[in-house]
């Protein structure tokens, strides 16, 4: 071959490589360097990136957004859209459902999605009928407004429906006839939580606002009368602290009023008659341990963990309701009880045997029974007890199946069958195991493996991995805490993982307890602006041990620009510390939603683009995805 053609040859070779180079290169948006000096017990720290903390900024705004297209050009560059994926997605998350009912007072309720509707419809079913009670589509035809709490009063005559808009979780409530769906009386906007008192022409409410959350105000609760001016609600109790809480109720079966205050781990309970004015009169208080009180009519069950680590159920009297007085009725065991119902003739407690929950059936004295077999294998997700019906409805859950609905009998302790999913998914293909992997202190942690039957498990597989743990050459996924997880774990071993997706996550934990609700994790996570504290989060706080030097893998930060909970600073400080650490390669990349929150509001078809991304970047990075011709 004459030289000038092997050179011309090199030359396209190398411009070939260059441009396939190019196409799936990342170039972020610059992000500028604004730094602020701190000295925290003696450790001098600078934050580089805290002006991105303020989210109301114009500036911050522009990078965000900048950041986002950002990210989104180089997925549909490097991870083209698979096809079949989007399709089989859609059926999925946006078709004809009916979502697990609820019971109350007899009367069932549920939510229907029509295929093609952005959000879910209120409905109940009356005298062989469906009724629709509330429509949030005809409140906000973009979908953006979501069904949030749904509190029925004590004979489920009427409810107070509440809703939210791009997932902030701030609810607007709207009672309304549970017959006929007429709306009663104005909304109750700005709340944290509604409680009906017992008379249902009072309710008891937790107001809450962006505002709030921003200036970190305290909880308060108020006694408000339905249909009445807001600004004649009566003060009932008014928080110090934003880490602490407060809580307002009236039992259904026993005349009183409840008054609780607490934080994370522990709380305060206090009571009066129903209808008095009186000093409310402390039953039990604790600055360690939790007591979840049931007032039933006949006497009090309480589930504590007053030293007891895996709980213990205890039980007063009306005559005697102090904590001094309380009785021990099933003490703690080897398990972790999780709940605690007590029907017409039983006590069934709930516990978990690594990790799958278990059913126990005590009779009133505390005598233990029989173990309950559930009636399919799987886990207990939520249950809740009817009691004008005496029926325990237990929703379950397992990754070979879909969900389903069941209802204990109070008496018989036989299920029914009463509801279950039908998502297009061949269900059988798919096995689920339990092993146990030896921690570093020689625990045994249950694990759960999940795969298609016919998969040859030789070590070679692609693995997704849930919240911790990880082998080379797989993907790790976590939201929330479990995106202070994935934080945590790729800034510490990056060399176990090649992909990761960082959802909705904690990662400045050095400054945590400053944003929205945040303060009330303080018991979780530690004060730190406590020395003792400080010092053990700084150890792991995923934004402060970002290596000089050190590549960490492809990474997803996904977050929602409306997250009530976790402050979307923490996903773009971390973004802009990675992208611009020296020896970053990898790309790093921020995926923001500008219409939801906390992982929550999202419409049924933003839910399948969403996902469609994280499963075609999971895909592309551990070399799944199809090549494209």
């Amino acid at each position: 071959m004459p030289s000038f053609a092997r050179a011309t040859l090199v030359f396209l070779v190398v411009m070939t490589q260059s441009a396939i180079g190019e196409e799936s290169a990342f170039f972020p948006p610059e992000t500028p360097v604004k730094p602020v000096i701190d000295k925290l017990f003696g450790v001098t720290l600078t934050d580089r990136y805290r002006w991105l903390e303020n989210g109301k900024d114009s500036t911050v705004e522009a990078w965000t957004r900048a950041q986002h297209a950002a990210s989104v050009a180089y997925l549909d560059r490097s991870a083209p859209a698979i096809p079949g994926l989007k399709d089989e997605l859609t059926r999925y998350f946006d078709r004809d459902k009916t979502d697990a009912p609820f019971f109350k007072h007899g009367r069932e309720f549920f939510q229907r999605t029509k295929k093609g509707e952005p959000q879910a419809r209120l409905y109940t079913r009356l005298d062989g009928r469906e009724i629709l009670l509330f429509d949030p589509i005809a409140l906000d035809p973009s979908g953006k407004t979501k069904l949030g709490e749904i509190v029925p009063n004590r004979d489920a005559s009427n409810l107070a429906v509440g809703i939210y808009a791009k997932g902030s979780e701030i609810e607007d409530f709207h009672i309304i006839d549970s017959r006929t769906g007429a709306r009663i009386g104005p909304v109750l906007t700005g709340l944290r939580s509604f409680a009906w008192a017992r008379d249902g022409h009072y309710a008891f409410v937790s107001p809450r606002t962006a505002e709030s959350d921003a200036k970190q105000e305290p909880h308060r609760c108020y006694r408000h009368r339905l249909g009445s001016n807001r600004s004649d609600d009566l003060l009932l109790i008014a928080m110090q602290d934003a880490k602490n809480w407060c809580s307002v109720y009236e039992p259904e079966e026993a005349d009183l009023t409840v008054f609780e205050t607490g934080d994370f781990w522990s709380n305060t309970i206090r009571i009066r008659p129903l209808g008095s004015t009186v000093e409310p009169r402390t039953i039990y208080s604790s600055d360690k341990f939790q007591a979840q009180a049931d007032f039933r009519k006949d006497r009090i069950y309480i589930r504590t963990n007053y030293e007891a680590p895996n709980w213990k159920l205890m039980v007063a009297s009306y005559e005697k309701p102090e904590f001094r007085d309380w009785v021990a009725l099933v003490p703690e065991q080897q398990t972790v009880i999780d709940d605690v119902t007590a029907t017409s003739e039983w006590i069934v407690v709930q516990d978990r045997e690594d990790v799958l929950s278990r059913l126990s059936v005590y009779d009133k004295s505390g005598k233990g029974v029989r173990e309950l077999k559930l009636p399919v294998f799987g886990n207990v997700s939520h249950s809740a007890y009817d009691r004008d019906t005496d029926r325990l409805y237990a929703t379950i859950a397992s990754h070979t199946a879909p969900y389903k609905v069941y209802a204990l009998d109070g008496k018989t302790l036989a299920w029914t069958l009463v509801w279950e999913d039908d998502p297009p998914l061949d269900m059988s293909a798919i096995v689920s195991e339990r092993l146990y992997v030896p921690a570093k202190d020689g625990a045994k942690i249950p694990i759960f493996i999940v795969h298609r039957k016919d998969f040859e498990l030789n070590g070679a597989n692609a693995t997704l991995l849930h919240g911790y743990g990880g082998f080379n050459h797989s993907a790790i996924e976590g939201g929330s805490n479990g995106g202070l997880t994935v934080g945590a774990v790729i800034t510490q071993r990056p060399d176990l993982f090649r992909a990761a997706i960082c959802q909705v996550p904690l990662l400045d934990m050095v400054r945590f307890q400053k944003f929205l609700i945040a303060r009330y994790w303080i018991p979780e996570y530690g004060d730190p602006e406590k020395p003792d504290d400080f010092r053990w989060i700084l150890r792991y706080s995923p934004y402060q041990n970002v290596r000089l030097g050190v590549n960490l893998p492809e990474t997803l930060v996904v977050a929602g620009e409306y997250d009530s909970r976790v402050d979307p600073m923490h996903a773009k400080k971390f973004v802009a510390a990675v992208q611009n650490n020296p020896g970053q390669i990898s790309p790093f990349l921020l995926y923001m939603d500008f219409d939801s929150g906390h992982g929550t509001g999202k419409t049924n078809q933003q839910r399948v683009i969403d996902r469609d991304y994280e499963l075609r970047f999971l895909m592309s990075v551990l070399g799944l995805a199809p090549l494209s011709h």
